[in-house]
């Protein structure tokens, strides 16, 4: 077995710690194998893989992840949701535009700082409006 296949393995079935540093190695592997597994680890019961997985599908421009990753702004562990938000901001995909601009309503401040800069590299109108107007209230 390969490297990257022991790695996409132990994310799918290894324990919390071995799921953890199996994706941190994998969120830099922009190979259709790994991206499957990132995919996968979105459901993962773990924040810091969810997480994770999902700044690597960021890192891959995976724009067939995007309504899943608008999902995770959702999610109750603001890890997610800030990698959430940075990953919709790396693949630009203008669908994220609206739930990035609601994620700058967060209950958490980083979050609403990484939704405020994934909105800024999307450079639409909307988005930098609504950024504009959420410095204005802080």
């Amino acid at each position: 077995m390969g490297y990257i296949s022991k790695r996409i393995e132990e994310l799918r079935e290894g324990d919390r710690q071995t799921r953890r540093e199996a994706v941190r190695i994998l969120e830099v592997i922009s190979r259709e194998e790994v991206i499957d597994a990132l995919y996968e680890a979105l459901d993962d019961e773990d924040w810091k893989v969810r997480g994770i997985a999902a700044r690597g599908l960021g890192k891959c421009g995976y724009e067939e992840g995007v309504d899943k990753l608008c999902e995770m702004l959702n999610d109750n562990h603001p890890f997610v949701r800030m990698n959430a938000a940075k990953a919709l901001g790396m693949i630009g995909e203008r669908s994220a535009l609206e739930d990035l601009i609601e994620a700058l309503e967060d209950g958490s401040e980083e979050v609403q700082k990484e939704a405020a800069e994934s909105l800024r590299e999307m450079d639409e109108i909307t988005g930098l409006f609504a950024v504009e107007l959420w410095e204005e209230k802080r």
